[in-house]
């Protein structure tokens, strides 16, 4: 372990440190940990997003939550809308039958019905583009983040 110079501020630190403790300009040096911790401090510093962080979220989360962690929010939040519109349609119509099933207002009934057959295709697209992400993701047709940093 030596004492070298912060090249930012000029104050002496140690080489183990990843920072300087006075300004936080961070350093790199050889001595930084071992080969299993350095995957680690280099998506600590760099920024680096996970392939398979954006697989978990486009297969499970869903909801465009991968193009979140991607940076892509203008895609992404179509695809919340997009989901969210389309459990608001079956929400709405499902609640609707149900009351027209207690209170029996039959001329009700069908719009309800049209409202929660419309919310499933919506609801169907939202989910196939998370799955077609998700294919893209995994056999690296998307191969940087919105950045242009590389997964992976």
């Amino acid at each position: 372990m030596a004492i070298i110079q912060c090249p930012e501020c000029k104050k002496e630190v140690s080489s183990c440190a990843t920072q300087c403790v006075g300004c936080g300009f961070p350093l790199q040096t050889e001595e930084i940990g071992t080969e299993q911790n350095q995957p680690q401090s280099e998506s600590l510093i760099t920024g680096v997003k996970k392939r398979a962080h954006a697989q978990f979220l486009a297969a499970i989360v869903g909801f465009g939550s991968h193009n979140f962690y991607l940076g892509f929010f203008k895609k992404a939040i179509i695809q919340l809308l997009i989901m969210v519109v389309g459990f608001s349609l079956l929400l709405i119509g499902a609640i609707g039958m149900i009351y027209w099933l207690t209170d029996s207002f039959s001329f009700f009934a069908t719009e309800y019905l049209i409202v929660f057959i419309c919310g499933i295709p919506v609801i169907i697209g939202g989910v196939v583009w998370n799955l077609v992400d998700w294919h893209f993701i995994k056999s690296h047709e998307v191969k940087t983040d919105a950045k242009g940093r590389p997964l992976i």
